[in-house]
């Protein structure tokens, strides 16, 4: 195995659709509304600098 590889775990899964599809099993749990509403809380590293960049 090489570093950068992670062996998948499956999760059965209750939705119909979602069952037997290997891509959809290998994915994490859906976060929560809790889960979703912290992480988009969180501020955004931001340097002023940047705006100055001629890009």
């Amino acid at each position: 195995m090489t570093p950068y590889t992670v062996e998948a775990e499956y999760r059965k899964q209750i939705i119909p659709e979602y069952q037997r599809n290997p891509l959809i099993e290998a994915l994490p749990d859906i976060w929560s509304t809790e889960q979703v509403i912290g992480v988009l809380s969180d501020k955004a590293v931001y340097n002023n600098g940047e705006r100055k960049l001629d890009i």
